[in-house]
């Protein structure tokens, strides 16, 4: 059932832009772990899988959302002072200072609770995060980590190894660092801790529960759990001569996409999540982009076409919509459909969260369960999908639209004027800090 709350903010400030809810962010090329933040004018806002924290322009944090998931900092309020970013795990947030410090808060077996590491959290200056852990890199390049256990909290066995990060990629529940001579150092999860020195990587994607690195050679090497079996994305042997020249890869939960520099394109991974394109190898020719939902990859070609593969169900079948799919300029996905743009303004849709006639639009957003397309004169939206997700909605504003932005099932809309309009279904039961009525600025 659908619920709506109105919000207690934990600062006052005319420039506090309290959203509803968070995201349930796409894991792999899109969104690392459960991990969101966006920038705007100077406000920078980060939200995890039930709650949100704003970043101010006086660089405090207005946080709402779940108690326990973060939405209340009252007990930290006084330490976040100077914030500069802020970043999340699904149940906790931590804030990086302007001094390098760090302040954290939200459930604490998911990262709210940093005292362990307390002193350790100093000239830090950047944090990664997976379901449930952080791991921070300082000024030195080496890292902190805490959160839980079974997310790679506990970096001990590898610390020795872990000098001179340049960057962390993750699953839901291990990391893996790159560090500067090109090797890869793995922990959490199930991992059995280890350092790779042999495969010098350029680039590290992740699905769900498998890392894929591109190489500086091109080619492509992959390591997962040592618990984790099944066709995920892990085995390639099958495909590895093909893998030569790779420009790019796009994952889905339990599949991979490599994009060549020649245009073709080779997957791998579980069939029904876009692991197995044989069917469509003809077509992948001349590939631009490819596009993603939880199970479903769309190559965008040179001609300004598509081909999808993957669960027909979400989308891989485009038979009914593939007379209109030419001139196409964009590709929107929710966790089971898409939405191309096409020239003209018009916008064809298949898979889950389907419409017709929904044309004038020049930009296309979307959350797990709903799209919203930004028409051409700047000044109205209109939704659709699931209701429950900010679905089935037309709006009109009073001033043009200056950034949209999308949580796990809701819709806000910030606009030139300062106002900021929020709608959808957050989800949320009997423990929550209220949120700002729709089209409200927070004071």
């Amino acid at each position: 059932m659908q619920k709506r709350y109105r919000h207690i903010c934990q600062q006052s400030d005319p420039y506090a832009v309290c959203i509803q809810k968070t995201l349930r962010g796409y894991i792999g090329n899109d969104v690392i772990g459960i991990v969101q933040s966006y920038a705007t004018n100077g406000v920078l806002v980060c939200t995890n899988d039930k709650a949100s924290a704003v970043v101010q322009l006086n660089g405090s944090v207005a946080t709402c959302g779940k108690l326990s998931y973060g939405g209340d900092s009252t007990y930290v309020q006084k330490e976040l002072k100077q914030v500069c970013a802020v970043y999340s795990t699904r149940r906790a947030f931590a804030a990086v200072l302007r001094n390098g410090s760090v302040v954290t808060w939200g459930k604490s077996d998911s990262g709210g609770d940093s005292s362990r590491v307390q002193d350790e959290l100093h000239r830090v200056v950047r944090v990664d995060a997976n379901d449930g852990a952080f791991a921070a890199t300082r000024e030195d390049g080496t890292i902190v980590t805490w959160g839980s256990i079974k997310c790679g909290a506990d970096s001990r066995s590898v610390q020795a190894q872990l000098r001179h990060v340049v960057s962390i990629s993750s699953t839901r529940s291990s990391f893996s660092a790159k560090l500067q001579n090109g090797s890869v150092v793995c922990w959490g999860g199930w991992y059995e801790p280890a350092i790779n020195k042999t495969i010098n990587v350029d680039v590290i994607y992740a699905n769900r529960s498998v890392f894929a690195g591109k190489l500086m050679d091109g080619t492509v090497h992959t390591w997962k759990d040592v618990r984790n079996y099944g066709n995920n994305g892990f085995d390639i042997s099958c495909i590895r001569h093909k893998l030569v020249g790779v420009k790019h890869i796009y994952s889905t939960h339990d599949a991979f996409a490599a994009l060549l520099y020649n245009g073709r394109v080779v997957t791998w991974g579980n069939p029904k999540h876009g692991g197995d394109s044989q069917h469509v190898q003809n077509q992948l020719k001349n590939v631009k982009a490819v596009h993603h939902n939880d199970s479903v990859f769309v190559a965008l070609l040179e001609n300004e076409t598509i081909v999808a593969w993957g669960c027909d169900q979400s989308g891989a079948n485009t038979d009914s919509v593939n007379n209109q799919l030419h001139g196409v300029t964009s590709i929107t996905a929710t966790s089971d459909g898409f939405a191309a743009l096409l020239k003209t303004g018009t916008v064809v849709t298949w898979g889950g969260c389907t419409s017709t006639d929904i044309v004038d639009i020049r930009a296309i957003y979307s959350n797990r369960g709903a799209f919203i397309g930004l028409r051409n004169n700047n000044r109205s939206v209109v939704t659709w999908g699931l209701e429950n997700h900010g679905g089935g909605i037309e709006k009109s504003f009073s001033a043009s639209v200056e950034d949209i932005y999308s949580t796990s099932c809701s819709f806000l809309v910030k606009l030139s004027s300062g106002i900021v309009s929020s709608w959808g279904n957050d989800g949320i039961e009997e423990d929550l800090h209220p949120i700002c009525e729709c089209g409200s600025v927070i004071h």
